[in-house]
């Protein structure tokens, strides 16, 4: 199950990213991530999918949201972007100002959805749940490693919105103001950028890359229904983790309670 189980890659190591889609999650990233790995010849591409069944990973990345000297949270980042061809979605977007000038030959692709408001109302339905400091996944998931850390990441991501975006919580304005930030540093490093919406398929990606279309449509992946079954999913498995965790100090209470009386 994407974001859940660890991915079997069959692709070689990768020698640093070619291509960046530095927009927001929920702006087809996993659609790009399929695109370049499966059709464009860019896989590996980093993406939340190869963090999120990872502990240690989870750990890294949180650690490198922290970590303010440059030079220290280039060379943790290099640990995960050196093996990949390309990237979309987290964690490459939120470290974006460093990538660019980490790959300098990286080519960039804004990717974002026709409104802040469209792309507010597909992130509220997906992953906000998984986003909320003290909600029903962040209790339900304390017991399952995995599923804690990425809670704690997410925590250190909401807690560093009004710096990086000049916002409290998850808003319709980030979609633009992120859109600035990519442009921003594009310019700073003299970087052309491809802005892209997923309607726009294929072919101006392939224009920008160079590549041929391929024959196959663009692919629509991880769409609202995959993300809520997710949700339910690891909703239950926290659950079980801690119905287990309660059971044995009932037996036992049960079993003493049998002996003394």
């Amino acid at each position: 199950m994407r974001f859940v189980s660890k991915p079997q890659d069959t692709y070689p190591t990768g020698t640093g990213p070619k291509v960046i889609a530095a927009g927001l999650p929920r702006c087809a990233t996993s659609s790009l991530q399929t695109s370049f790995e499966q059709h464009l010849g860019y896989g590996p591409c980093m993406h939340f999918a190869r963090i999120a069944p990872y502990a240690e990973r989870l750990r890294l990345v949180r650690s490198m949201a922290l970590e303010r000297d440059k030079a220290t949270r280039q060379a943790m980042l290099r640990t995960l972007f050196d093996v990949v061809n390309s990237s979309a979605d987290f964690p490459g977007m939120w470290f974006i100002e460093d990538l660019v000038e980490m790959y300098p030959d990286a080519q960039i692709i804004l990717n974002k959805r026709r409104s802040g408001t469209e792309w507010h109302k597909s992130f509220m339905d997906t992953i906000y749940w998984f986003s909320v400091p003290n909600g029903v996944y962040a209790w339900a998931a304390w017991l399952v490693e995995t599923d804690r850390e990425q809670v704690n990441l997410f925590r250190v991501f909401y807690s560093q919105l009004p710096e990086r975006y000049g916002v409290e919580d998850w808003c319709p304005e980030m979609m633009d103001r992120h859109s600035e930030l990519v442009r921003r540093v594009a310019r700073k490093h003299g970087k052309e950028v491809l802005e892209w919406e997923p309607a726009d398929g294929y072919e101006p990606i392939c224009k920008f890359l160079g590549k041929d279309v391929p024959a196959e449509p663009f692919p629509r992946t991880n769409e609202t229904a995959d993300i809520l079954f997710i949700q339910k999913f690891l909703l239950v498995r926290g659950l079980a983790y801690w119905l287990a965790a309660l059971a044995t100090p009932v037996a036992v209470f049960y079993a003493v309670r049998q002996l003394l009386f």
